[in-house]
Formats: C-alpha cells, sequence, structure tokens
C-alpha cells in the first residue's frame, strides 16, 4: 500500500513538472514568433468638449509591443487641451500621453491613436509613435456643431 502511494506521488510530481514545462515552453514560443508583430492596446475614452460647448468622446488608444507592458499602458498620463479655431466654428484638440517606462526605466516603443470608436475604429482623428516615458503629442480639429 505505501509502494502504491509513492509511486502515485511520484507520476503525479513528474506529470506536474511536464505539464508546467510544456506550458513554459509554448508561452516563451508564442511570444517570440510573434513579438514584432502584434500590439498590445489599452483604450480609455476621454470627454472632450468643444469650444461650443459638446461633448465628444474620444477613444486613446495605447499600445505596446509586449503583454509585459500592460501596466505602464494602464498607467499613461492622458490629458487633453481644446481650443477654439476659426472663429468658434471648431476646436483645434491636442492630446497629450505619457506611458511609463518599465521596471528600473527600461523603454520601449510606444503608439497612439485618437479615433471615435474603441480600438482605433471610425474615424480616426490622428495616430503618433514613440518611446515610453516620452510625450506623444496629438493635435486635430473637431467641428463645433
Amino acid at each position: 500500500m505505501q509502494r502504491r502511494t509513492a509511486l502515485r506521488s511520484t507520476l503525479a510530481a513528474v506529470t506536474a513538472t511536464a505539464l508546467t514545462a510544456a506550458s513554459a515552453a509554448s508561452a516563451v514560443t508564442a511570444s517570440v514568433a510573434f513579438a514584432d508583430e502584434t500590439w498590445c492596446d489599452t483604450d480609455p475614452v476621454q470627454l472632450v468638449i468643444t469650444s461650443g460647448g459638446n461633448l465628444v468622446p474620444i477613444f486613446v488608444t495605447n499600445g505596446a509591443h509586449s503583454p509585459l507592458y500592460i501596466p505602464q499602458l494602464l498607467l499613461a498620463r492622458i490629458t487633453h487641451t481644446v481650443k477654439s479655431v476659426e472663429n468658434g466654428r471648431a476646436s483645434m484638440v491636442t492630446v497629450s500621453v505619457t506611458v511609463p517606462n518599465a521596471l528600473l526605466g527600461r523603454t520601449f516603443a510606444t503608439r497612439s491613436i485618437v479615433s471615435s470608436g474603441p480600438l482605433g475604429l471610425l474615424k480616426v482623428y490622428a495616430t503618433t509613435t514613440g518611446t515610453s516615458g516620452t510625450p506623444m503629442t496629438m493635435q486635430f480639429k473637431l467641428d463645433v456643431a
């Protein structure tokens, strides 16, 4: 009876170790294979009040090449300013996004898209690329009406 229990414990430990190694190997393979091809994005909404007093939602999609930078993307500092232009018929919106650096101050490539829909869908107002720790600034015009 003790031999069966010991054998079961050994088999369970070997199986758990093999499963852990297999999942770790597949995770490493996936991230290496697709690191340059995919972006991980966050997409907070901002409410812009035009110079005419209208509320316009804009989506600021921020991205990085690795899911390891999602915490920094979620902590991005997003600000916007609105200025009346064209004799009050339009509003010039300036959006600034600063994605913080990774641990130990490591920088990484970033991108930002301002659009009227989530994930850069519908009308795209502005796009830019940059580096973490450095502000990315975009400017676009909105009709007041």
